[in-house]
């Protein structure tokens, strides 16, 4: 299972990083994560959806987002086209701060990215406008691509064609966010077994009590509220990936009793996985004939 925290090594002759993949290098977080930087994601076509908390966003043909330092969240679910390829761009505060705010003519784009502690999804038609700039950025030269990359917040600095996809965000700063780091990763690599609150405090050297406290300050939710919606978010993603029966995707994510994981399944999903399995590729099918017709 991959790290729950993405450190971004980035270039020491950069001041950003952007990385390209296609069918042949697939971005590797999928699971629940975060990073220490902002990130532009670009998605050139194909459907999926962008997750976050109990939030999610279906897109039809691509999409641009821009998510803040240290704002959890799912790796992008894309329904794959073989001429599909993502563009993700990361970048720090020490740009932000050291950087960019050295130019007061860049006061207001500063000023957007530094209050960016959501998920912003951008207008379908606002990330065509910007594709040429992604699709030719990844080949230039390091000057061009920060001017491309300028150019690229510029941009969405002006545009009112997006919106938050977290209603209410908190930005994690160092204690607190070396904290979620632990327990993201003790999480992605125990929720498969029957772990419990203790596993989880004990993980993080705390007593019960104390690690309930932090898990409540950090997510607002009871620790294993938040497991078993994890839990139910890979149950989805294993659904919709097909080649698993029912009975092997409850046990690959950490439900050993069938009426419970249908219970949990639908206080989520509002569906059991068969019934959610069923539409889900309903749904796929008539957007597959109607884009054949």
């Amino acid at each position: 299972m991959g790290s729950s925290y993405e450190q971004i090594d980035n270039d020491k002759m950069k001041s950003f990083e952007i990385n390209k993949y296609d069918l042949k290098s697939s971005c590797p977080h999928i699971q629940l994560h975060f990073h220490d930087t902002y990130e532009i994601v670009y998605v050139k076509n194909g459907r999926g959806k962008v997750r976050a908390e109990d939030k999610e966003y279906f897109y039809e043909d691509g999409v641009l987002v821009f998510i803040g330092p240290n704002v959890p969240h799912y790796g992008l679910i894309n329904r794959e086209l073989d001429d599909n390829y993502e563009v993700v761009i990361h970048f720090d505060d020490n740009f932000v701060l050291k950087k960019l705010k050295v130019f007061p003519e860049l006061e207001a784009l500063t000023q957007f990215i530094l209050s960016s502690q959501n998920i912003l999804i951008f207008d379908p038609s606002f990330m065509k406008d910007l594709a040429p700039y992604f699709e030719s950025m990844v080949n230039k030269e390091k000057e061009e691509q920060l001017l491309l990359l300028m150019r690229i917040v510029f941009e969405m600095c002006k545009t009112e064609l997006h919106f938050n996809l977290l209603t209410n965000t908190k930005r994690f700063y160092q204690q607190d966010a070396k904290q979620l780091k632990q327990i993201l990763s003790f999480i992605n690599e125990n929720f498969e077994s029957n772990t419990s609150t203790k596993d989880a405090a004990q993980y993080l050297n705390m007593t019960v009590n104390s690690f309930c406290r932090l898990f409540k300050k950090i997510s607002d939710k009871a620790f294993m509220d938040y497991l078993n919606e994890f839990r139910i978010h890979n149950a989805v993603y294993l659904l919709e990936c097909g080649g698993l029966t029912i009975s092997e995707i409850m046990y690959k994510s950490g439900f050993a009793n069938p009426s419970y994981f249908t219970k949990q399944f639908r206080k989520y999903k509002t569906a059991s996985p068969s019934e959610y399995r069923r539409q889900y590729h309903d749904k796929m099918n008539n957007e597959r004939q109607r884009d054949e017709s």
